[in-house]
């Protein structure tokens, strides 16, 4: 017997073990899952015996079978329910467990904000390496380290600027340029870069005050203008250098400079 003929055998043995054991719908598919996929997988079989034994036909015949359609449509959307289902509730998983770890993540925060929140600025910036040397650079995982970093980034700006108020406060004047020079001496200390914030800040705030009082500006110009000249006039530069960078002669000079385009204290403002 030819291989064409038996497997178009085995395709009508298939339509004939089919004859008479079905005759549903959809509806009672959707209802009996089990049975949906056995009579799927039945016509899947029948189409490929008849695929291999050149049958078109038969092949169409199958795969037009209204029992056929019915259990396929369910099978496919049951098949497809279950993905979504899984899918959910691997997400709602995920959810639920992303919930737990925010809640110790915000508790944990919480508390180490407020332990750093006392802390003088050398201690709180001392409590970096604590709180940040071992957070993950890359990621969201919530962890506990996550959030002591989050809460030691987020006090900086504000321990910063309490700093600088403080310096500005504690060293006046001249006082301020000695301790930027001391704090300086090593630029790896991190009272360095404040030093030099509050030094900055300082002079500007020095700057608006002249330019909004010319009077006294122009009192402390020419004070300085009557010491420094001389002094430079004789070549000693080193002499008229160290009154040029006192406080109150680099304010006067700089606000003098941007209200009067004077760029030296060689001569007096009139």
């Amino acid at each position: 017997m030819k291989i064409k003929t038996i497997l178009t055998a085995a395709a009508l043995t298939i339509i004939s073990a089919n004859a008479g054991f079905f005759d549903h719908d959809k509806a009672y598919y959707d209802k009996h899952p089990d049975e949906a996929q056995s009579k799927f997988k039945l016509c899947e079989k029948g189409i490929v015996t008849a695929l291999k034994s050149g049958d078109m036909a038969l092949v169409e015949k199958y795969d037009k079978n209204p029992e056929c359609k019915a259990a396929r449509i369910s099978y496919k959307e049951h098949r497809s329910k279950i993905r979504k289902a899984k899918y959910e509730a691997e997400r709602k998983k995920r959810e639920e467990e992303r919930a737990k770890k925010q809640a110790v993540f915000d508790q944990a925060y919480k508390e180490y904000l407020a332990k750093l929140q006392p802390l003088e600025f050398d201690a709180y910036m001392a409590a970096k390496k604590e709180a940040c040397d071992n957070a993950p650079i890359f990621g969201d995982n919530l962890s506990v380290q996550d959030a002591k970093c989050k809460a030691w980034k987020e006090l900086k700006k504000e321990k910063e600027n309490a700093a600088i108020d403080d310096i500005i406060k504690q060293h006046p004047g001249d006082q301020l340029i000695t301790y930027e020079k001391k704090s300086c001496t090593n630029y790896s200390n991190p009272n360095c870069r404040i030093a030099q914030i509050a030094l900055d800040k300082a002079v500007n705030e020095q700057k608006q005050r002249y330019l909004s009082d010319i009077a006294s500006l122009k009192k402390d110009f020419n004070d300085c203008q009557k010491k420094f000249a001389p002094l430079y006039l004789h070549n000693k530069f080193n002499e008229a250098s160290k009154i040029e960078n006192t406080f109150k002669c680099k304010t006067a000079k700089e606000a003098a400079m941007q209200k009067f385009h004077t760029f030296s204290l060689l001569h007096p403002i009139k």
